[in-house]
């Protein structure tokens, strides 16, 4: 009997009989609803009093979305290096942040929260601290301080966590509250029904196996047109399909089954070998979105994960094309090698000895 695919999106299995309680940033009094991170972005950038020209340290490993947003804001992303945990590199980010920037922009890879002193070397020159937590959703410190609200603006990516068509959550600090816009129009229904369809059909079985590779995740190098911010995007908060299906989320299953599913998958892949976990154990509260699997053949990897129903992502492979990675090799080394498994709470325990038994060479 043919294993049963694991896809890379949650599916209906997240939505609750009743509402439950939803934590930061749902329903947070510096929280607004966006049609998607992107359009986050964009009205954060000018709710904390950024101008066209400003200069905005932004990491070289990135998805690329965001770098689009700031150039289309008028402002120069100027990039620094990371350190092989994905943490900014301090030194440089110090050095940096004393030519004329204004705002230093930090993503929580996967929940995992950047060095507290990034805030450190912000605040005494005045420069805005930035979070993107479009990869960890939940993800609270050490402490239970939810990452991100301590910073001028954090943005939150709800379709990589929830079963939702779209959706991004901006949080702004309380004193920029005030320059947030106004009510939101609705996006088209027919573009939010039409972002559900493969969500419908895999949940319905009409999927037998995981879709084999093309272009669009895997084949090629070139930027995808479809990840750049679109201006009427900014305009529009979520459908009331969406906000029908994110009513019902259940985010306390949620997160505890993510947490669990990364950790057994880490503790399976930790012996290392040609595919292994790209960073250390998880954070206590950290929540992925996905598991981060670094290969050392990775189209290898990915071809071998397809043909036993597995839905592999080389993740953030294709750069901005106007960013020249050529300084940062690291970040160049990421996109070829990084790919990205899912770890949402449809996928059983079961299907983690799976994942970890195939990447791990212990079958085929």
């Amino acid at each position: 009997m043919k294993a049963r695919p694991i896809l890379k999106s949650p599916g209906f299995g997240l939505l609750a009989l009743r509402p439950t309680p939803a934590p930061f940033p749902f329903g947070h009094p510096g929280s607004m609803l966006c049609f998607n991170a992107r359009a986050a972005i964009w009205h954060g950038l000018h709710a904390i009093g950024l101008q066209r020209g400003d200069r905005i340290l932004m990491p070289a490993y990135h998805c690329g979305s965001e770098v689009d947003v700031v150039m289309k804001a008028g402002m120069e992303p100027v990039f620094y290096p990371l350190d092989r945990g994905l943490k900014a590199d301090l030194e440089q980010v110090r050095s940096l942040a004393q030519t004329g920037c204004a705002a230093i922009y930090g993503i929580d890879y996967f929940g995992y929260p950047q060095p507290e002193e990034v805030a450190a070397i912000a605040r005494p020159l005045g420069l805005k601290v930035i979070t993107d937590m479009a990869l960890g959703l939940y993800s609270a410190d050490g402490s239970g301080a939810a990452n991100g609200i301590a910073s001028d603006m954090a943005v939150f990516s709800l379709v990589k966590s929830l079963a939702v068509p779209e959706g991004g959550i901006l949080y702004l600090d309380e004193q920029w509250r005030g320059l947030l816009p106004g009510t939101l129009a609705r996006p088209p229904l027919l573009r939010s029904l039409a972002a559900m369809k493969p969500l419908l059909l895999s949940r319905l079985r009409l999927r037998a196996v995981a879709p084999p590779v093309h272009g669009g995740d895997d084949g090629n190098d070139e930027w995808d047109p479809h990840a750049m911010f679109a201006r009427n995007h900014a305009e529009w908060s979520a459908s009331r399909f969406g906000d029908a299906l994110l009513a019902r989320s259940d985010h306390e299953r949620n997160a505890r089954v993510r947490r669990r599913n990364y950790d057994l998958l880490h503790e399976g892949l930790r012996d290392g070998g040609a595919n292994r976990p790209l960073l250390p154990p998880r954070p206590n509260q950290a929540c992925p979105a996905f598991f981060p699997l670094w290969s050392d053949d990775p189209e290898a990897a990915v071809r071998l994960a397809r043909g036993a129903g597995i839905e592999a992502v080389r993740f953030w492979r294709r750069p901005h094309p106007s960013v020249d990675l050529d300084p940062f090799p690291f970040a160049k080394a990421l996109r070829q090698h990084v790919i990205r498994l899912p770890v949402h709470p449809d996928i059983t325990a079961d299907d983690i000895d799976r994942m970890a038994d195939l990447f791990a060479g212990k079958r085929s």
